[in-house]
Order: C-alpha cells, then structure tokens, then sequence
C-alpha cells in the first residue's frame, strides 16, 4: 500500500474518532485534545505496520472488509503480526458503532428539535394572533379609557354643581328652620293669649249674667212700685171721693189727695218706664250674652284651629329638623363622595396613562411575537437542516453493517385515578404522552377500570413485577398508596405523584394544583359574581379528601369578610350525575332562597346541573363549576354555568416527565410543586378556546 492510501485511511479513521468522541462526550476541549491522541495514534500505527505490510493478506483483508461495509465477520488471518491489525480493526469496529449510536440519537434529538421548533412556530402564531387581538383591545380599551376620563370630568362638573347646590339647600334648610322655630314660638303666645282672652270672656259671661240677674232683680223691685204705685192712686182716688162728699173740710185733703194721686201715677209711669229701660237693658244683657257666648264658641273653635296649628308647625319644625339631619348626613356623604370622585378621577387618569403605556406595550409585544414567529421558523428550518445532514450522515454510516448496541429506554408508568373515559385527565395524559415520545421515554398508560383506592391498588400491584423505572401516579387516596410507593422505591422504582399528594410516602415529588388558594379564589369569584351579599350552596363529592377539605376551607375564609354571605346548605357525596342531581334538587328545595350554587368537582357537578337546568329549579341562580374541561366550556358559553374555576392539569405530566429528566441527570427536585387557579367566563371563555375576536366582542 503507498502512502497516499495509508494517509486516505488516516484521515478518514481521524475524522470518525474525532466526531465520535465530539460527540459522545459533548466537552469541546477534551475533544480536540483526544481527537489529537487518536490521530496521533492512528498514524504511528499505520506508519509503524501498515507500511511494512504494504501487500500483506491481513491489511487487504481488513480493506476488504471495509470496503464491503461488512463489519460483523470476523478476520480470518492468525498470524502474529496481524494482531496490531486485529486492534486496528476492532478499534475502527467500535469506533463506528460509537458513531453510528451518536448519528441515531442526533438523528432522534433532530426530530425532536423539528417537531418542537414546530410546536414553538404554531405556539408562536397562536401567540402572535392573541398579542394582535391584546394590541387591538388594549387599543381600544385605550380610547374607552380616553372616553371614559371625558366622561369623568363632565361628571366631576355636574358634581361640584350638586356640591354647591347642596350647600345651598343647606343654607336655605337653617333658614326654613329658624322660621319654622320663630313661627312655632308665635303660635304657642298665640294659644296663650286665647287661653287668656278665653278667660276673659269667660269672667264677662258671669259678669253679664250677674248683671242680668241685677237687673231682673230691679225689675222685681219697679214692679212693686207700679204696684204701691196702683195702690197709692186707688187710695188718693178714694181720698178725693172721700173729700169730695166732707165738702169743704174735706177740699184740704181733697187737694193732698189729688197730689198724691199724681205723685202715684208719676210713679207708675216712671216705673213704667224704669221697667221699660230694664227689659230693654235685659233684653241688650241677653244679646250681649249669646254674641259673648257665640264668641266664647269661636274662641274654642279658634283655639282647636291654633292648637292644629301648632301640632302642624310641631310636625314641621320636626320634619325640618329631620331634613336638616338627613341634609347634614348627605353633606357629609356628598364630602365623601366627592373626595371619592378625586380618587377615581385620578385613577381614571392613571388608567388612561396605563392604558396608552399598554396600548404601545402590547404592539411592542406584538413586533416581538413576530419576530419571535420568525425566530421560531429560522429554528424550524435548521432543525430541518440539521434532520437532512444528520440523514446523509445516517444514510453514508449505514453502509457499515455492524452489530449495532440494544439501547434501554427509560420506563414509565402512567396510573390515573379515573377509568379512561374522564375527560379531566384527557389532555393531561395527551401532553404526557406527547412529552415522553421527545424524551424517548417509553410511556405506558394505566386506567383502573373504577375509580376507587381497589382498583387503583391492583394495577399497582401489577406494575411491581414489571420492570419500570418511574411512576407517575395521580393518588387515588393519599393513605392507601404510601406503602405501595415505598415498596415500589425499594424495588428501584421512583414515584412521583400529580394532581392528589401521598405525604409521609418516600416519592420524589409532588405536582399539582394548590387547593386552599384555589378554594380562596373560588371564594372570591363566588362574592364577584352575588355582589357580596347572598345565599350560597356548595357541593363536593366529599369532605374527607384532602384536596376537598383545602378548596373549601380557603372559600370559607374568603366568605368571612363577607358577612352579608351565607353558606346556607351543602351537598355532599354521589358519584352518579343522575344521584347527584336529585340531591342537589332536594337542597334546592330545602333552600329555594338561594342565590348561588357552587362545585368544587370537575364534569359530575356540571352533568347534574345540565339535568336540573329543564326543570326551572335554576331559574336566576348563579351556577359556578370547578375545572377546565371540554364540557364546562361547553356549559359556559350554553349559559348552563356563569363561571369555573380552572386548574393547569393538561401540564401536570408534562412537568413531571421533566422532573423525572432531571433527576435523571442528578438535579434534586422540589418535594412540591403547586400551580395556581384562574376563572373562565363568559367574557373571556372565548379567547380559552382560541376564539380571540369573539372574546374580545363578548368583553
């Protein structure tokens, strides 16, 4: 063999070992270093033996092979100076395969990096749609906050209008007070000098009927004179007849006689008259006695009518003083009010400020989101690159039949708590499965046929005897499956668990939901959506678990600073949706003032919702649900719920499957990991589902 084939030999067994080792041992340094040992050794080899058996059977035999690819047989030359041929041989053998494994795995991390990149580009128009639908809300909530701080400022004006005329009405209210006050004084002298001219009159009624008595009293006495008088002119005239018959002794007393009898009948007349003047002055007593008695009547009635009076001005002067309380309370509210208009003015104003920061933040995002849409397509297309070198690669190395290395996958067990059908852990075992496909992990899925701790147990018990190296494991109950954990890592097998905990157990980790925060935030959905002031009925499936007790220990907690809410009933228990229905309907009716009803389970609850929904026993409630699934989405945009609260446990696997990666490389992970809560409505369910323009329309 010439040198120049010695040297084409050497450079092609340099460059093997140079990028086996590059690599395998993924260290840049150390590669060019034992790359350099390699050529180095290779070519002392080569120069040593090679050359000198130049046309030697063992160094065409080794050529031979080569040449055919056929790596597997095995030389047939046993001569001794062929046993440094022999090492070269087997070192380009191992070599090779080395290689060879290296292409494989780069050609799987290749697809793995394509499909991602792939993901990352859907991801990132997916993204990219989602920014450009937040730019153009965050636009327009922009120029609504524009509007709305117009709006603001009108209203402050018409405020510092109602301000001043309440200032005014206040000032008018003293004034009507301080007259209702003179006027009530007026009339309470008023009552009191009818009080005493009714007095007065009284005191003239008595006087008057004294006098009236005085003058029939004269009366009596006049006609005892008419009557001596009568008398007197009866005796004088028998005096005169008497004289008259004496004759002229009897002219003296005849005389006497007739003066007397003149004397009499002046006396009759002016008693007469006298009498005349009495009945007329009895007859003025009687008139004056009935106007006196009739003004005496008026008096009564007049002091009815001031007494009315009074109690009006009473009733005023109360309603008045009223007003000016109630006028001095809304004094002080409109104060309040106003020092609140300040507050939201300015924060209106911070809002708008916010709102145009955010409305040029979120078309800076979207400028990134398309720049990163085409960053992710660049990675895409080198992934693809990098998929078609490493193919020729894999393709030239190919020609080398060589026995090849079996490769152990990792092993891992996926056991639910749930029989396959629920749509809860759907996505969830999806992504995990999806997960497990880019980590090479070979993945097996277990569902117990029921959901309790037995049929979980048994499926356990089965995978002792398998050969797996992780379980992933959502616990059915967190008492049952400790032992079966620690008996399992005994075993080699390590568990993490996802969605319900098994503590005091010997797993890695845990990954799942943080059950108090999400039963304060279904607390707080709960109290947005009653206004804070209502009756509530919560339904579980238990109370026992752990998860459950959280939920509603945080809802409970929220409700304490509400004191107008009440929990007046609770539904617990039934894993029927037909059972459940039929309990929550006999709440219902034990509790028909309820305003809100609330599930801290996923579809059961919402199934026995929709089977109450047709017979009226729902009408103007509030229905709020628990998780984020295809039904309750379903539900929501129907009108059958108003809310729910969604947990992350589509990524629960994913995330452990990483965890597992990483303590796999020797990481220590977190013994829990908890994510948070987050509500779906009507507003935004919309956008959950993909639909950004309708969500954007529904909000």
């Amino acid at each position: 063999m010439d040198n120049k084939k010695v040297t084409a030999v050497s450079v092609m067994l340099l460059l093997l070992s140079l990028v086996t080792i590059w690599f395998v041992e993924s260290r840049q340094i150390i590669n060019i270093v034992q790359s350099f040992v390699v050529l180095s050794f290779f070519y002392m080899i080569i120069k040593r033996f090679v050359l000198k058996l130049d046309g030697n059977t063992g160094i065409n035999e080794v050529t031979q092979l080569i040449k055919t690819g056929n790596l597997r047989k095995k030389l047939v030359s046993t001569h001794q100076q062929h046993e440094d041929i022999q090492y070269i041989f087997n070192e380009f053998i191992l070599i090779t395969k080395k290689f060879r494994k290296a292409v494989k795995d780069i050609a799987k991390l290749a697809n793995v990096v394509s499909e991602t990149a792939n993901d990352s580009v859907e991801l990132s128009e997916g993204m990219l749609t989602a920014t450009g639908a937040v730019a153009k809300g965050a636009e327009a909530q922009a120029g609504d906050t524009e509007s709305c701080l117009r709006t603001i400022s009108v209203l402050s004006g018409k405020f510092d209008n109602v301000c001043t005329a309440v200032e005014k009405t206040e000032n008018k209210m003293q004034l009507l007070l301080n007259e209702s006050n003179s006027g009530n004084v007026n009339v309470q002298e008023t009552i009191q000098k009818s009080k005493e001219t009714q007095t007065v009159f009284l005191n003239v009624i008595d006087r008057v009927e004294k006098l009236k008595q005085s003058a029939n009293n004269v009366n009596v006495i006049v006609t005892t004179i008419t009557g001596i008088a009568n008398q007197t002119n009866l005796l004088s005239l028998n005096a005169s007849i008497e004289a008259a018959r004496a004759g002229t002794s009897g002219r003296g007393f005849a005389i006497v006689a007739e003066e007397i009898r003149k004397l009499s009948e002046q006396s009759f007349q002016s008693g007469q008259q006298i009498s005349q003047i009495i009945n007329s002055i009895k007859t003025e007593i009687e008139s004056t006695t009935e106007l006196i008695e009739t003004t005496g009547e008026k008096i009564e009635i007049q002091m009815k009518f001031i007494a009315t009076v009074s109690d009006a001005f009473a009733t005023i002067t109360r309603s008045v003083r009223e007003v000016a309380e109630q006028q001095e309370v809304v004094k002080d509210n409109m104060q309040e009010l106003g020092d609140m208009k300040n507050i939201l003015t300015d924060a209106v104003i911070n809002i708008a400020a916010v709102a145009q920061q955010s409305a040029a933040t979120s078309e800076e995002s979207a400028s990134m989101s398309m720049q990163l849409k085409h960053a992710e397509e660049i990675l895409y297309n080198l992934a693809e690159k990098l998929k078609d070198t490493v193919s020729d690669t894999e393709l030239y190395i190919k020609r080398y039949d060589i026995e090849e290395e079996i490769e152990q996958k990792t092993k891992v067990a996926l056991v639910t708590a749930s029989p396959e059908n629920n749509e809860f852990q759907r996505k969830m075992v999806e992504n995990a499965i999806k997960t497990a496909e880019k980590y090479d992990y070979e993945l097996v899925v277990k569902y117990p046929l029921q959901s309790t701790l037995e049929a979980q147990l048994k499926i356990l018990k089965e995978l002792e005897m398998t050969d797996i190296n992780y379980l992933l494991l959502v616990a059915a109950t967190k008492e049952g499956v400790a032992d079966v954990i620690d008996r399992l890592l005994a075993k080699g097998i390590k568990t993490i668990c996802i969605d319900s905990d098994a503590p005091g157990s010997k797993r890695l980790s845990y990954i799942g939901t943080d059950n108090y925060g999400a039963g304060k935030n279904m607390g707080k959905i709960i109290a947005k959506h009653l206004k804070g002031s209502g009756n509530v009925i919560l339904s579980a499936p238990n109370d026992t678990s752990e998860n459950m007790k959280e939920r509603i220990r945080g809802a409970r907690e929220v409700f304490s600073g509400y004191p107008n809410i009440r929990i007046v009933a609770s539904q617990i228990g039934f894993l029927d949706p037909d059972e459940k229905a039929m309990a929550i309907e006999k709440v219902i009716k034990q509790q028909p003032e309820c305003d809100l009803i609330a599930g801290f389970n996923a579809n059961l609850f919402t199934k026995a919702i929709e089977k109450l929904a047709p017979k009226g026993h729902l009408t103007g409630k509030k229905i709020v649900g628990f998780d984020n699934t295809p039904s309750n989405l379903t539900a929501i945009k129907a009108g059958v719920l108003d809310a729910i609260l969604a947990q992350r446990q589509d990524i629960f696997g994913e995330i452990a499957l990483n965890r597992i990666y990483e303590a796999s490389r020797g990481k220590t992970l977190k013994d829990v990991e908890l994510l948070d809560t987050y509500e779906i409505n009507k507003a935004n369910v919309s956008a959950v589902t993909g639909n950004y323009g309708e969500s954007l329309k529904d909000a």
